[in-house]
């Protein structure tokens, strides 16, 4: 549970760091799309490469 800890730890930083900046905040915002777009390249990629190979789980 450590790691939800810290990483609940770091949100609010961020949040605290890009609340008087709104272009700093639009570059978070985006980052954050970007890293969920990814996410879901990869993961879509990895599920296409089990498939091929019969992996399962």
């Amino acid at each position: 549970m450590a790691k939800t800890s810290d990483a609940m730890k770091i949100i609010k930083i961020i949040d605290k760091m890009t609340r008087t900046d709104p272009e700093l905040e639009a570059m978070v915002a985006e980052a954050s799309i970007n890293a969920e777009v990814a996410q879901l390249i990869y993961d879509c990629t990895f599920a296409h490469f089990k498939r091929e190979r019969g992996i399962n789980a």
